[in-house]
C-alpha cells in the first residue's frame, strides 16, 4: 500500500472520529521503530487504546498528542510492554481506570512485581534449569516496566459490545500473539481494530506465556486468521504497529503461509531429541546473552508445542532440571 492510499485511509478514519498516535520506541525492537496508540472520539471525551512503551520519548509524544484533552477512557489492547509502558502515568494523570481483558491483566501486573519464580519454572521447562541464576540476572530487569501499576482496573469482557467514538463495537478476545488481546469490530462502520494480531507485510510474534509453557498459541492464531480472512476487502484494519490497511484476507493468508513455513523448518530441524533451549542456541549461537532470548524461547516453544499437537513431534519430561525434550513422532 502506498503513502497516498494510507493517507486516504487516515482521512477516512478521521471522519469516524478515529486517529492514530505514532509513538517512538526508546530503541528499535524487531522490525518496528514505532508503536501506535489510537484515539477515539472528541477531545473533550477522548477514548484511548494503548499508550506506547516506557521511556521519556514516548511519554513526551503521547503528552503532546493528548494536550488539552479530557480522557474519558483508557484501554490496553494487550499487556506487552510496548503498549502499556505508560499505563500507570496515563491512569494517574487523567484519573481513569485501565480497561483490559482478564487474561492480559495477569500478564500486565506480573511486569510490576517479582516474577523470578515464574521465569525459573519456564527456564527449567525449556532445558535451562542449570543456568537459571545467570539467565535471571541477565534478563529479569529487561522484562519489568518501571514505575507503578494503575490503582484502578476494569475487566472488559469478550462477546460484549462497547462504544468507541460514538460507534458500537463487538469485543473479541484472541490469544496467539498474547494470551487475551482485544479485537474490536465496528458494527456501524467498516473498521476493525486488530492490534498486534495482524500486520501488513510482517508476521507478528506468536508464542507461549512463561506461565503456560504447554500452550498451543499457533492453534488459536490460525483460528483468528480464519476469522479475519472473512472480512470484506474494503474494511480498514487498525494495527498496533504501522499504518492502517485494507484487504485483511490477503494479510491473513500471508501470515498463515509464513507460520506454516516456520513450522516446516522447525520440524526439519528436530532430527534427534532436543530441548527448546538447545534448539534456540543451535540456530543462533550466543542467543542466551541477547535481549530477545526469552522471547525466542517462547516463540520456539510455541512452534514445538503445535508440532506436538498435530502429531509431528512428541514431548517427554527429561527430569532433573533438564526440562522437556522434543523428538520426531
Amino acid at each position: 500500500m502506498n503513502t497516498e492510499d494510507t493517507d486516504d485511509l487516515e482521512v477516512g478514519l478521521g471522519h469516524h472520529g478515529i486517529g492514530r498516535i505514532v509513538l517512538p520506541f526508546c530503541e528499535s525492537f524487531g522490525p518496528f521503530k514505532q508503536v501506535n496508540a489510537w484515539r477515539f472520539g472528541p477531545t473533550d471525551a477522548l477514548q484511548l487504546v494503548d499508550c506506547g512503551p516506557p521511556g521519556e520519548a514516548a511519554f513526551a509524544a503521547l503528552s503532546e498528542a493528548l494536550e488539552g484533552a479530557r480522557l474519558a477512557r483508557f484501554i490496553a489492547s494487550h499487556a506487552h510492554w510496548d503498549h502499556v509502558g505508560q499505563a500507570g502515568r496515563v491512569c494517574q494523570l487523567f484519573d481513569v481506570p485501565l480497561e483490559i481483558s482478564g487474561a492480559e491483566w495477569s500478564v500486565f501486573e506480573r511486569q510490576f512485581r517479582a516474577f523470578e519464580p515464574d521465569l525459573c519454572a519456564f527456564l527449567s521447562h525449556c532445558g535451562e534449569g542449570r543456568r537459571q541464576s545467570a539467565l535471571l540476572q541477565a534478563h529479569t530487569a529487561r522484562m519489568k516496566i518501571p514505575g507503578s501499576a494503575p490503582d484502578r482496573v476494569s475487566v472488559l469482557e469478550a462477546a460484549t459490545t462497547t462504544e468507541l467514538a460514538g460507534l458500537d463495537w463487538d469485543v473479541e478476545v484472541w490469544s496467539g500473539h498474547s494470551v487475551g488481546a482485544f479485537v474490536f469490530a465496528c458494527k456501524d462502520a467498516p473498521v476493525v481494530f486488530v492490534g498486534d494480531q495482524l500486520f501488513t507485510g510482517v508476521t507478528p510474534f506468536v508464542g507461549v506465556e512463561i506461565t503456560d509453557p504447554l500452550a498451543d498459541p499457533l492453534a488459536t492464531q490460525f483460528a483468528f486468521l480464519d476469522r479475519i480472512a472473512s472480512l470484506p476487502d474494503h474494511v480498514i484494519c487498525l494495527p498496533g504497529h504501522g499504518s492502517p490497511f485494507t484487504r485483511a484476507s490477503v494479510q491473513a493468508e500471508g501470515q498463515r503461509a509464513s507460520l506454516l513455513r516456520r513450522l516446516d523448518r522447525m520440524a526439519d530441524t528436530v532430527t534427534s531429541p532436543v530441548s527448546c533451549a538447545d534448539l534456540v542456541r543451535g540456530l543462533s549461537p550466543g542467543a542466551e546473552a541477547k535481549r530477545g532470548y526469552i522471547v525466542r524461547l517462547r516463540a520456539t516453544l510455541g512452534l514445538l508445542n503445535h508440532l506436538c499437537a498435530i502429531g509431528t513431534l512428541v514431548r517427554e519430561d527429561r527430569g532433573a532440571g533438564r526440562g522437556y525434550g522434543f523428538a520426531r513422532a
